[in-house]
């Protein structure tokens, strides 16, 4: 009986000390973020046209987010509509753990300039230009997600907070 009331109380302790912990910053050292890849398969399942998206890397990728590439990630899938009518763009990425607040806001401020970039004009089509408007940039912990997706940014926007906000 002192063995099972020892381990229970152990347990307990263990257990209010997790509880005890600060949240997730970006330069805290943080459980690994979920997988980037499985989230957009996800996203891919619950909303139309998103397997039209193609990766974007390499020059294009330095092409349409300039200074993106420079930045040290652990993971990053940028997917975009390439000449469409429909645009639609799903930005997902990961900073390491030892990632700082600079870095984070970094990423944002090279998505928020595509976002307006497009929205003003780059993005050709009227509705595409809205679309682009419309766009969604959120942060959990240590990761980004930007959403560029006609009347559902937000909802995208809430399912990526909900998964990677730790």
């Amino acid at each position: 009986m002192k063995r099972v009331s020892a381990l229970f109380l152990t347990l307990l302790l263990v257990l209010s000390l997790a509880a005890c912990g600060g949240g997730d910053k970006p330069g805290e050292d943080a459980a690994p973020a979920p997988d980037l890849g499985e989230f957009f398969s996800q996203l891919q399942g619950s909303y139309e046209g998103l397997d039209a998206l193609a990766p974007l890397e390499g020059e294009s990728l330095d092409a349409l987010y300039p200074g993106l590439s420079a930045i040290e990630t652990e993971s990053m899938l940028v997917q975009e509509t390439m000449m469409s009518t429909a645009n639609c763009a799903v930005v997902l990425i990961t900073l390491p753990a030892g990632a700082s607040e600079e870095d984070l806001q970094a990423v944002k401020d090279i998505l928020q300039a595509r976002m307006d970039q497009q929205a003003s004009g780059g993005a050709w089509y009227p509705e595409s230009c809205e679309t682009w408007e419309k766009g969604v940039i959120v942060s959990a912990s240590r990761s980004v997600g930007m959403f560029v997706y006609p009347e559902e940014a937000q909802a995208m926007a809430d399912e990526f907070t909900a998964a990677f906000g730790g």
